[in-house]
């Protein structure tokens, strides 16, 4: 008990500023006047009551001792002279009915304290101290706490930490501002003065004297020093007497001995639990001065003035309490801060509160701000190493590649993957909200996809049939009747891939009739041997050779041939002149069908023509039957038969018991359509039917753990003790791989009955008013009345702490009351109240009342006093009128389209165009609001593509296209049509387009010759364009115009005798590229000889000029434009190609083989990937908090912004217009305290001494500086200022001090606290100049505590006059802040700049004196007082310069040397 008695006596002394020693021994020494004799205590015994519990006394012994003697002396105690301590004291012991209601007290945490010198802690720890007490509680039978002996308390828990330890602040040494200019000299004494900028603190340097004064020759006179102020104080009455008024002492309260006190032992009240504002007395002294400053009696004063004059002695007041707040809560972490992977910041933000436990009253200390939170930017970690062992953002998997519009799934081609991100504890693995993991980078949701196309077989065009054969060679059969077929095949161009069509049937077959294993192969005939050898025409024999090979061209033995050999010799004629002459054979004409039946057999035909008749005696020509030629074409029937393939069925396999058989039907199909017998595909080989297969089995749902049970709402009291929100709790899990059998990802549940129990509410309830009390020896005027207020739970009588009311934010009741006391009547009343507020213009009234108090009631003459005053409205015309545009329509919908609403301000001005309260027109608010609406974006609707349209030539590379309509137009922000035209590369090979000719006709002679039937004429064929693909006709554009065969034909029919020539060859090719003077030519043979009598043979050979794009071309590269992008597989988008056609063209753009344009370089590319975009919407994740809660006066509006969660892609939904969103303020007048001047200090009566000074605090709008009324001005933030404060009139002998200066900047730790201190100071401008006069007060100085701004920085600087001063960040200079600093004392010019010791800053380089004079010397810059001179100056040397030229040159023309110079010159 000594030790913590010891702590205590301690921390008194701390507090001030005294020096303490304290021994923890059993026994205490307190020593008197006699240092020998000493009384010494033992400890104190048990605590006894005579019930055994209750109120108790406890003893200790005292007796006096000889410290010298070292003895106890019991027969002489008188020898101790001081007073004797105390022997007996009274206790408490609680019974067991109170266990339940005690508990521990702990007061504030005192200052940091140093340890004592021989403490071994470190140097920057110190020692804090509190009270800690063990308080009995209010319950049924102790309505008011109580403080009783710490030995009840320790039998339930451990005494709380009475001290620890804690870091000492760095010491601030003082910081004063410079010097002020000397004052006037004045009684031939001036002086300066500073002022402290920043007090010392923690045992930092004091501040050194604030005021100087120095000697000096009076040059002003005494008026101008009275008018200056500085001289005299307070002047004196007659005969130099003057009335000095003293400080009002402190507020106590002055209660009777023996009175009753609802507190502790020591007489204080427990204000924790109940608030108990006291009445109490202040006093002051009335000095009387003479002359000379000497204090004399007060009736010497009061002879001379009278007792009217004398001010007040004594007044009532409301003793002083200062606010108790609790110690604050540790810093907690709201919001977690690390820095990401992309150096983006994310702020700490940390929190601490504390709460009011018991309220000020009076003179006392208010109560400080109750929550502090900073942001911490500085020295935080990597989010991937602070959240990597605790958070971590889980992903699903993604999902099957799918078309944005409609979801499904893509069979082939491009889409879009999503996936889920949920936030999870990593020790857990349960989900938690997204939030928790706001500094973790968040993967992306959405990624394209592209599913492999499958690639389908693709083959090409049937060949030609083969021969007719037999099922084996040699054929062995002898009944004649043999089974042939044939076959024709067709090749592969592109092969399926794994998942594409297979091949059809590659190869098809027929039957045939007559099959031969060999057949006859003829070469062409020879040269006609006439029988005569000495003959030059006539008959001959011409042969030719017949061998027997296989159908693959090998020759083999002719007896395996077993068809009628051809014959190997004919008869042939070589023409005589007047021989029959007859042309060659034309080409074959077409075949006159695709195939042969047994009904109709496909042929061809050709014929010759009669170009020579004979003449008398010649041979004749043939018989017009052996002029045409047919044989039977396309022999082999109308019908193929091949092997066909259906679908694989289902494997028949499980997934978990291996292979299984997947089987498929194989038909035979005639023309790959009708199903026949089997045994018409039997000479084919037969695909498989069935193969191994396996399963895969269904992936199963996995989830992730359940997260935490919501809360229970015992969370949800409110203040008040209501309950909001329902008695369910819920919690939830996600899908971390989708599958089957998902289980329900949402479970709730009814909170338990003990949770949902009522909530505790508090009220505050205050006692009776006391009588209106004045001070002492007064009966009437201004008093106070007080009552009491508690906390209690409802239904009950208990007192609670009083923090548990003021948890609530329930307003306070009033406490304290201002009354008067009647001077006439036995009444008293309250003050006043504040006029009513005026709801409307021009209708009703405000009114103030009064209330009769006490026992006035009773009085009949107290009910005829006044109690309401009315006074009508102004009345006045307002009308509201629009001061800002519409809001954006503001919507709760993340895709910010829907219903929601839109604000504009409307001001209320009344008949002055002056904005008023908006109350005044109507009630309104100030802000005007309406429903609107935000249409949702509208995609652009598109119907299905056209089929492809033809190709845009007619062969060769080309471009086809197909269109879609738009049938619905995009709107307010949806996807846009896109392309409404698609282009492909389409291509036609020109080389399927051949010209066919026919046979010649007969030469029809023209008339004049049809009479000899020889002569001239004219033959006629027919040609046409054919597409061999088909044997149809086409048009003749499609085939190459310069190989087209002439249809109609010059002819000659030869008169027997005449000679005759075959028919013209071809043109020769002209050269490529036609270079130089080339030509072309053609010939014809001799068929007849002309007889002696016959025309001769013209020429045989013809030639003309080539001709560019005639007869002869050029030949170059040429490409397509690039195809639309087309998206693999016919997807909506994706990866896809585009590709262009490069081909050789001939000059006249016809396209040609490759091989023309061989010696040129072919460009490239021919194709190229590209990518047509899959539309990804902008999606709004969340919208931020408005960036204030609530509009403050001046604000124009609230603003929040938009946090983009995916980012649209270039076809998608832009993000919605605006991200910024912005809604007025209403319009609302701003309204401030206006002070006004300070009335001169009031003393009441005396000449000098301390007063009070006045000012009118008003409350005024603030753009028109209108007065209103006060209620106007009452908001919480906005703080009144004082209307009253002490002041202090110096009498002549009294010590004079300086106004306090301006409170300075907030000084403290930016980087660590949230608040610091400003201080203010005065100075003394003149000591005590007697000894009754007032002393100057110690402490010149004062601080109160604020919030930390900017931090701010001392650092020395060079001003531009050389000195060196230390300079604070704001750019005042300061005295003592850059003590730390080294202070630099050289500075020189080096390389043109002024650079000083210590790298200190310097202002213009002006540091550097003796440079810059003698560079100043160099070079004269004239100040803008010198402008005009300057330049006058200069006009008129350049004046005289200007005379001076042309004087010279009119001196040198008139010299005789130069004058003919001169004259060239001027020419």
């Amino acid at each position: 008990m000594a030790a913590e008695k010891c702590l205590t006596i301690s921390l008194f002394f701390a507090s001030l500023a005294l020096p303490v020693q304290c021994r923890t021994s059993s026994t205490d020494f307190f020593r008197g006047t006699n240092s020998q004799y000493l009384w010494k205590t033992g400890e104190w015994g048990s605590c006894y009551a005579e019930v055994g519990c209750g109120d108790g006394r406890r003893n200790r012994p005292v007796y006096c001792y000889d410290t010298v003697n070292k003895r106890t002396i019991k027969d002489f105690q008188i020898l101790c002279d001081q007073e004797k301590p105390i022997q007996t004291k009274s206790c408490f012991v609680a019974c067991r009915h109170h266990k339940d209601h005690l508990e521990w007290r702990v007061d504030d945490w005192g200052p940091c304290q140093e340890r004592e010198s021989n403490s071994v802690s470190p140097q920057d720890t110190g020692i804090m101290y509190r009270n800690v007490s063990c308080i009995l509680s209010a319950h049924e039978t102790n309505q008011i706490p109580r403080v009783v002996d710490d030995d009840n308390c320790l039998m339930l828990s451990e005494q709380p930490q009475r001290h620890k330890e804690c870091s000492l602040p760095l010491r601030q040494d003082c910081v004063l501002t410079e010097w002020t200019d000397w004052t006037v000299c004045c009684d031939s004494t001036q002086h300066r003065t500073r002022s402290v900028l920043v007090a010392p603190h923690f045992g930092g340097q004091p501040c050194p004297a604030l005021s100087e004064w120095q000697h000096c020759d009076s040059g002003d006179s005494d008026d101008e020093c009275a008018r200056r102020g500085v001289g005299g104080g307070g002047g004196g009455g007659a005969g130099g007497l003057r009335l000095r008024v003293d400080k009002w002492s402190e507020c106590v309260v002055a209660r009777a001995s023996g009175a009753m006190w609802d507190g502790d032992s020591q007489g204080r009240a427990d204000t924790f639990y109940k608030h108990w504002p006291q009445v109490g007395l202040q006093a002051r002294t009335i000095t009387c001065l003479n002359a000379s400053g000497a204090q004399v009696h007060i009736d010497v004063c009061l002879k001379e003035k009278g007792d009217a004059s004398l001010p007040l002695k004594e007044r009532a007041c409301i003793v002083a309490q200062d606010c108790v707040v609790s110690e604050w809560s540790d810093w907690n972490v709201i919001q977690e801060g690390c820095v990401d992977a992309v150096g983006q910041v994310w702020a700490e933000v940390r929190e601490r509160k504390r709460e009011i436990l018991r309220l000020h009253e009076g003179q006392g200390q208010s109560c400080p701000h109750l929550s502090e939170s900073k942001s911490v930017t500085t020295n935080l970690p990597l989010c991937s190493h602070k959240l990597k062992n605790r958070l971590s953002n889980s992903v699903s998997s993604r999902s099957a590649c799918t078309l944005p519009d409609i979801m499904s799934e893509v069979v082939c081609g491009g889409g879009l993957q999503l996936r889920n991100i949920t936030c999870i504890s990593v020790q857990t693995g349960r989900p938690l909200p997204n939030k928790a993991c706001f500094a973790l980078q968040p993967p992306p949701t959405i990624q394209r996809c592209e599913v492999a196309c499958p690639r389908d077989c693709e083959v090409g065009p049937w060949g030609e049939w083969g021969p007719c054969l037999p099922l084996q060679c040699p054929i062995n059969d002898d009944s004649g009747y043999v089974k042939g077929h044939r076959k024709r095949s067709r090749a592969v161009i592109t092969p399926p891939s794994a998942l594409g069509v297979e091949c059809p049937s590659l190869t098809e077959v027929q039957p045939c009739p007559n099959p031969q294993c060999y057949k006859w192969e003829l070469d062409p005939w020879g040269s006609c041997n006439l029988d005569s050898q000495n003959l030059r025409c006539g008959t001959g024999i011409r042969s030719r050779n017949v061998h027997c090979t296989t159908h693959q061209g090998e020759t083999v033995a002719e007896w395996l041939c077993t068809q009628m050999k051809p014959p190997v010799e004919e008869r042939c004629l070589l023409p005589c002149p007047f021989d029959c002459v007859v042309s060659g054979w034309s080409s074959w004409s077409s075949c006159s069908q695709q195939c042969s039946s047994k009904t109709k057999m496909a042929f061809r035909q050709r014929n010759r023509t009669v170009i020579a008749p004979p003449g008398q005696g010649g041979h004749p020509c043939p018989n017009p039957d052996e002029m045409l030629q047919m044989e039977s074409c396309n022999s082999h029937g109308c019908h193929g038969y091949s092997w066909q393939t259906l679908p694989w069925q289902p494997c028949n396999a499980t997934c978990d018991a291996g292979e299984g058989i997947q089987t498929r039907d194989v038909w035979c199909v005639q023309d790959n359509q009708y199903q026949v017998n089997t045994d018409e595909c039997a000479l084919l080989p037969k695909p498989v039917e069935s193969r191994t297969c396996t399963r895969d089995c269904p992936v199963e749902c996995e989830v992730s753990p359940w997260s935490e049970w919501s809360p229970c709402p015992e969370e949800t009291c409110l203040p008040n003790g209501t309950r909001i929100g329902p008695t369910t709790q819920s919690r939830y899990r996600v899908v971390i791989e989708a599958g089957q059998n998902c289980q329900p990802l949402q479970e709730t549940r009814d909170c338990q009955q003990a949770s949902v129990a009522a909530c505790p509410r508090y009220t505050f309830k205050s006692g009776v008013w006391s009588q209106c009390q004045l001070s002492a020896n007064t009966r009437c005027g201004h008093g106070l009345r007080t009552r009491d207020l508690w906390c209690s739970k409802e239904n009950s009588d208990t007192h609670e702490e009083l923090r548990l009311c003021l948890k609530t934010g329930a307003p306070v009741p009033m406490t304290v009351q201002r009354c008067h006391v009647d001077c006439h009547l036995p009444c008293q009343l309250t003050e006043w109240s504040a006029w009513s507020q005026c709801v409307q213009p021009c209708a009703g009234v405000r009114v103030r009342t009064r209330q009769l108090i006490g026992s006035s009631s009773e009085h009949l003459m107290c009910n005829d006093l006044p109690v309401l005053e009315k006074l009508a409205c102004p009345c006045a015309q307002y009308n509201l009128r629009p001061v800002s545009d519409w809001s954006t329509c503001i919507t709760n919908d993340s895709s910010g389209c829907g219903t929601g609403m839109r604000y504009r301000a409307f001001e209320c001005i009344n008949d002055k165009e002056q904005m008023v309260d908006p109350s005044m027109c109507g009630g309104s608010t100030g802000l005007q609001e309406e429903p609107c609406l935000v249409s949702c974006p509208v995609d652009c609707q598109l119907d299905e593509w056209s089929p492809w349209g033809s190709c845009n030539v007619l062969c060769g590379p080309g471009l086809q296209n197909r269109t879609r309509t738009v049938t619905r137009k995009e709107s307010d922000g949806g996807r846009a049509c896109g392309a409404l035209t698609q282009w492909k590369l389409c291509k036609v090979p020109c080389d399927v387009f051949q010209w066919q000719a026919g046979g010649w006709s007969e030469c029809i002679l023209i008339p004049s010759d049809r009479g000899n039937q020889c002569g001239e004429g004219d033959q006629y064929r027919q040609v046409a364009c054919i597409d061999t693909r088909t044997g149809e006709e086409v048009s003749k554009d499609f085939c190459d115009w310069t190989t087209q065969p002439s249809d109609t034909n010059a002819c000659h029919v030869a008169c027997p005798g005449d000679c005759v020539l075959s028919s013209w060859s071809e043109w020769s090719l002209c050269p490529k590229n036609c270079l130089g003077s080339t030509a072309q030519q053609r010939t014809r043979s001799l068929l007849r000889a002309a007889s002696n009598i016959g025309a001769q043979c013209p020429h045989k050979i013809q030639t003309q000029a080539c001709q560019l794009n005639q007869t002869c071309f050029t030949y170059h590269w040429a490409v397509t434009p690039f195809s639309s992008c087309l998206p693999l597989g016919g997807s909506p988008c994706g990866e896809g190609m585009t590709t262009r056609a490069i081909y050789c063209q001939r000059s006249d753009l016809w396209p040609v083989s490759d091989s023309f344009c061989s010696e040129e370089t072919k460009p490239g590319p021919a194709e190229k990937w590209c990518y047509v975009d899959c539309p990804v919407d902008c999606k709004i994740a969340e919208w931020s908090d408005w960036n204030a809660t609530q509009c403050q006066c001046g604000d124009t509006g609230l603003s929040r912004h938009a946090f983009i969660g995916t980012n649209p892609s270039s076809s998608g939904r832009p993000c919605p217009s605006p991200l910024l969103q912005w809604k007025p303020c209403p319009a609302v007048p701003c309204y401030s305290w206006r002070p006004g001047p300070w009335t001169p200090c009031q003393l009441h009566g005396a000449t000098c001494g301390h007063g009070v000074r006045n000012r009118n605090v008003s409350c005024v709008r603030v753009k028109d500086n209108t007065t209103v009324e006060a209620w106007h001005c009452a908001n919480p933030n906005n703080h009144r200022p004082i209307a009253w404060e002490t002041c202090h009139v110096a009498c002549e002998s009294d010590c004079q001090l300086s106004e306090w200066s301006h409170w300075s900047h907030c000084h403290g730790d930016c980087l660590k606290d949230m608040s610091g201190y400003a201080t203010r100071s005065r100075a003394v401008l003149r000591p005590p100049q007697a000894n009754g006069g007032e002393p100057c007060p110690e402490a010149l100085w004062e601080t109160k505590t604020c919030d930390l701004g900017p931090c701010l920085t001392f650092d020395w600087v060079i001003t531009p006059m050389g000195e060196v001063v230390c300079q604070r960040s704001d750019g005042i200079h300061v005295v003592g802040g850059c003590d730390e600093k080294k202070k630099p004392d050289l500075c020189k010019w080096k390389d043109g700049r002024c650079v000083c010791v210590d790298g200190a800053v310097v202002q213009p380089q002006t540091a550097c004196q003796d440079e810059i004079n003698e560079v100043q010397a160099r070079l004269y810059i004239p100040e803008d007082n010198d402008l005009n001179i300057w330049m006058f100056a200069m006009i008129a040397i350049g004046f005289v310069f200007i005379i001076f030229v042309v004087a010279s040159v009119y001196i040198l023309c008139n010299s005789a040397r130069y004058q003919q110079v001169c004259d060239q010159s001027l020419k």
